[in-house]
């Protein structure tokens, strides 16, 4: 678990020190890879002034799907934004299925001036159905914007 933890840590901040000044992401569209307590999909899309996230993982022998409303704003330091929001997760393998709610909060930059972003971010999750269980999982990502 420490492992994972530098791991990110000095992933987001590799990207720190490229990034170059500016103001907050400006994208429409995201698509990328997000790795962490699971390994998946991302899809991060604007809606109005937020966004809305999606994320495909694997879950035992099964899909896990979680969705996010992200508000998202500039921390002031270049390329560098915050984010934040509520969401759900559904997920089944051959004997299980869950359901709960989930919260985001997280850090993200884009380098240079690639369109690509770099992020890490925490996940509180509740699950309700099948079994109750709370858990947290730590996750970094790399998307490809437009």
């Amino acid at each position: 678990m420490i492992k994972k933890i530098l791991l990110l840590a000095l992933v987001f901040t590799t990207a720190s020190v490229f990034a170059q000044d500016g103001g907050n992401t400006n994208y429409s569209n995201g698509l990328g890879l997000r790795g962490g307590n699971y390994f998946g999909l991302s899809y991060k899309f604007a809606k109005n002034s937020n966004f809305v996230e999606a994320i495909l993982t694997d879950y035992g022998k099964g899909l896990q799907v979680a969705a996010f409303y992200e508000i998202q704003g500039s921390t002031g330091l270049g390329k560098l934004d915050w984010y934040y929001g509520p969401g759900v997760h559904f997920g089944f393998s051959d004997d299980y299925i869950a359901l709960g709610v989930d919260g985001v909060v997280g850090l993200e930059v884009q380098v240079f001036d690639l369109p690509f972003t770099v992020g890490l971010d925490a996940i509180p999750r509740l699950t309700l159905i099948e079994d109750t269980d709370f858990d947290i999982q730590l996750g970094a990502h790399i998307r490809y914007i437009w």
